[in-house]
């Protein structure tokens, strides 16, 4: 997952609740429910750089920057980054 903060593209990483997950896809494709959520991917490597961290939504929100996370100051592994599917077709 991406997301935009101060002018800067960048990964998405550590813990994503539920929530944040069901947020972003509703954002993106208007669908308020995920299908499934990967961690620590092994199979490629980024070159976006790591900015967020442990994103915490409560459902209500309407973009995912509207819920709380930590701006990462420190280098974090790119294979720590979130993959996401979202539930598109209601199955």
């Amino acid at each position: 997952m991406q997301i935009f903060i101060n002018g800067q593209w960048g990964l998405i990483a550590g813990t994503v609740t539920d929530n944040a997950l069901n947020v972003f896809c509703q954002q993106l494709f208007g669908v308020d429910n995920y299908d499934e959520d990967y961690y620590d991917s092994f199979w490629v490597y980024h070159q976006a750089p790591i900015i967020a961290d442990t994103f915490m939504c409560d459902g209500t929100e309407q973009r995912l920057i509207d819920c709380t996370y930590d701006y990462v100051t420190t280098q974090i592994e790119p294979t720590d980054s979130v993959w996401l599917i979202c539930d598109v077709d209601g199955t």
